[in-house]
Parts: structure tokens; C-alpha cells; sequence
């Protein structure tokens, strides 16, 4: 897991991402969470994920409550997470809708922004190589979040 904005915010840490990295890409999963999304320089967060081969970006920072997609992960998976999730986060733009863990709806409160179009989310998680890189964007530690980490770590 990371957890802070080291990584992309120093670049006397270049080789400890690095190192993140071929371990995702060997089949690791990492999961960045934490007090990355409320200290991360927001022009540095598209060059930091573009090192692993994604186009994520600083998206809108906004608390909105989204609903889960199931067929993401699976249905074994997706009755153990929430349904609906509602972060104050810093929200990732330019992911894959493969990717997207939550999106919004027609109950959810910011749809009309077209938010699914420009693929933002709080939540995502990619492969890489032949392992997995997540993105938890909520910047208030919610329990939610912390159920959604583990799942992408695989214990839950």
C-alpha cells in the first residue's frame, strides 16, 4: 500500500515507485490510499500514474455517492463491498470503464456533470503487467474505504 504523497510528490523516491512497480508488474497488487489523495501535488498525479502506463489524472474533488459495479469484480467479490459509496475524495479522470470500481448513477447526485464520460472516480483499479494497481481517493479514512481496500488486496 501507499499511503502518503511521497511518491509522486519527491523525486528522491523515483526508485521506490520504480520498485512498486515491477512488483505489479510481476504480479503484486498495490493499492494507493491513504493521505495520498490530500497531499498529492495535483499537476504531478497524471505523470506519477502515466509511469505505470495509465492515463489517470487529477479529477474533481467532491463528495458524491455512487453506486458499485458489480460485474467489475464479479459477483463473489461484489456482495461483500458496499453498493453504494459516498467518499469526500479526490477523484481519478481518463480511467478505463473497466476499471471503474464506482460510478454514478441515476440516483446520483452529480450525473448531469457527465463524470461517466470522462471516466472519473473515486475508486479504481487497474492491471499492469500481470498484477493490479488501486486507487482509493477518499481523504476522510471512511469505513467504507477500508472495505474497499482489503478487497482489492485480496482478504477480504
Amino acid at each position: 500500500m501507499i499511503t502518503d504523497e511521497a511518491l509522486a510528490n519527491n523525486s528522491d523516491y523515483a526508485q521506490v515507485w520504480e520498485a512498486a512497480l515491477q512488483y505489479v508488474r510481476e504480479g503484486g497488487t498495490c493499492v494507493i490510499m491513504g493521505d495520498f489523495s490530500s497531499f498529492v501535488k495535483p499537476l504531478l498525479v497524471k505523470q506519477f500514474f502515466a509511469k505505470a502506463g495509465l492515463w489517470w489524472d487529477t479529477g474533481s474533488y467532491r463528495r458524491a455517492t455512487l453506486a458499485l459495479k458489480p460485474s467489475i469484480m464479479g459477483p463473489d467479490l461484489a456482495v461483500k463491498l458496499p453498493r453504494r459509496y459516498g467518499p469526500k475524495a479526490l477523484n481519478v479522470q481518463n480511467v478505463a470503464h473497466g476499471d471503474i470500481w464506482y460510478h454514478t448513477d441515476e440516483i446520483s447526485a452529480v450525473k448531469d456533470l457527465g463524470l461517466d464520460d470522462i471516466g472519473e472516480t473515486p475508486v479504481a483499479f487497474a492491471r499492469i503487467g500481470n498484477g493490479r494497481l488501486g486507487y482509493v481517493g477518499d481523504v476522510n479514512a471512511e469505513e467504507d474505504s477500508g472495505t474497499i481496500i482489503l478487497a482489492m488486496c485480496g482478504v477480504l
